[in-house]
């Protein structure tokens, strides 16, 4: 899996900071879904990438077909953008599952043209469609980031978990070695 994360391997709103470094592109995802969806601190209406949480147009995302006749379509890495840029199979992230809740991908807008048109993040669609296509009646697309109520309550755990200070229990065991008479530093005060 491509990283590109640079400086950027630290989610910039969490604190204590949280690691992206090792993650996985669809925990980085799932993370950022849950301050798209949960944090106060988020201005929705701003577009936020889902991989940096930087205001749209900041980073691009381009879509392509993939290579063979059954293929489905693809991140095209060349033309996309983003400071935190990561490669992730498009198919499997746009399904929500137990394993990795999170279906927020980049999809293709209804309303903008085909091939020249960077991607929308599948749950800010209805921000796009309002602030660049003045839609007032959003119903016919809706289908298109409605998510179930099975995965937003997913989410919802996923994210009370990582904000929820976990107690750690003090070892009833006493660690440490006995140190014999002979090997103890009180018999060189004598």
């Amino acid at each position: 899996m491509e990283r590109n994360f640079g400086k950027e391997s630290q989610c910039p709103l969490c604190t204590p900071a949280v690691d992206f470094s090792n993650a996985s592109a669809h925990r980085v995802l799932e993370h950022n879904a849950g301050h798209i969806l949960f944090d106060d601190r988020i201005n929705i209406t701003d577009q936020p990438c889902r991989l940096c949480l930087r205001p749209s147009p900041a980073c691009t995302f381009y879509l392509k077909k993939g290579k063979g006749g059954k293929s489905s379509v693809q991140l095209d890495m060349k033309k996309s953008s983003c400071a935190n840029k990561l490669t992730f199979q498009y198919a499997v992230a746009e399904e929500s599952s137990q394993s990795a809740p999170c279906s927020n991908v980049p999809t293709a807008c209804p309303l903008c043209p085909e091939r020249s048109a960077p991607a929308v993040w599948r749950y800010l669609l209805p921000y796009h469609l309002k602030d660049v296509h003045k839609l007032n009646n959003l119903e016919p697309y809706a289908h298109l980031w409605t998510i179930t109520q099975s995965e937003k309550t997913q989410l919802k755990n996923i994210w009370n978990e990582k904000h929820t200070m976990k107690r750690t229990r003090k070892s009833k065991k006493k660690t440490g070695f006995k140190i014999s008479d002979a090997h103890c530093s009180r018999l060189a005060l004598r």
